[in-house]
């Protein structure tokens, strides 16, 4: 099996329902406190890494489990959305404050 082959499965196994579970908990959750929210998806996110434990290396199992959490708590922006009215277009304070 080459690394392209690899990558693309890992892709299809972790990548896709990943993005599909980060984007949806980020528009649905818009009044979660930012803390909660990475805490919960560092767990969440765990859950499409579990087929790539079934490899044989566990080197690409804890090399993705490394990269989820660390995406959910470092990079993830948080809200994904911001609340109405908040006037804030990145994420930021509204301005004028």
């Amino acid at each position: 099996m080459s690394y392209l082959e690899l990558g693309c499965g890992m892709f299809i196994l972790t990548g896709l329902p990943s993005l599909l579970i980060m984007t949806l908990a980020g528009l649905a959750s818009r009044n979660t406190e930012p803390s909660k929210f990475r805490m919960v998806m560092a767990i969440v996110l765990l859950v499409p890494a579990w087929p790539i434990l079934a490899m044989s290396s566990e080197i690409p199992a804890l090399g993705q489990i490394a990269v989820q959490v660390g995406y959910a708590l470092a990079v993830m922006p948080v809200p994904l959305v911001p609340r109405p009215g908040s006037g804030a277009v990145d994420g930021g304070p509204p301005s004028g404050e």
